[in-house]
This record gives structure tokens, sequence and C-alpha cells, in this order.
């Protein structure tokens, strides 16, 4: 759904690792309505992109997870745009829109 239908994507979606893992709290520990993390070198993410597939920390539902966020850096990075700075507005507005779309099928 966000792949297609959001992003206006045809080829594969990349591959998603879901983590389940609590962020230490030696790493900033766990805060209200984060109680997971993407857990990497000592600190703790909401989620990874890396051009072709995410890490993402699983907090309850598609929609309040960085899910979307995470592919539109991985749907940027297939077309060669790396963009860590959000200053692609047009492209960044589709994940509110993605997560609206998952909101509302409960996801």
């Amino acid at each position: 759904m966000v792949w297609v239908q959001a992003f206006q994507c045809v080829d594969a979606p990349p591959p998603i690792t879901w983590w389940t893992t609590s962020c230490p709290a030696a790493a900033g520990g766990v805060k209200p309505g984060k109680p997971t993390a993407v857990y990497l070198d000592g600190k703790c993410y909401d989620g990874l992109s890396y051009g072709w597939g995410s890490d993402v920390a699983w907090r309850g539902s598609f929609s309040r997870s960085a899910f979307a966020h995470e592919l539109m850096h991985d749907a940027q990075g297939r077309e060669g745009i790396i963009d860590p700075n959000h200053q692609r507005s047009d492209d960044w507005a589709k994940v509110d829109l993605a997560n609206a779309m998952l909101a509302d099928q409960g996801l």
C-alpha cells in the first residue's frame, strides 16, 4: 500500500527488518511512546535506511513506526537521491499520506 499507492513505485519494495528490542538505559533509555529502538553502535534510532532496505523499530502499528519514513528514504535511494535532511518537501508530504492510509486501515 505505501510503496505502490502512496509513493507510486512500481518495482518490488525493499526489505524491512523490524526491531522489537528496547533501547538500553545507557543509550538514552526507554522513552514514553518509544519502547523499542533500532540499536546500533551504542545509539538508538526510530529507523535507519540503507538506501535499499531499512531497519525499523516496531511501535505497535505500521503507522506509528518510522516505516513510511524509512521507505521514503529507500524510494529516494532507488533514484539516487540522498536526502538525510528531508529537503524534498513533496517527497516528505507523501509520508504523512502513507501514515494516514495505514491508520485508516487499522495498520
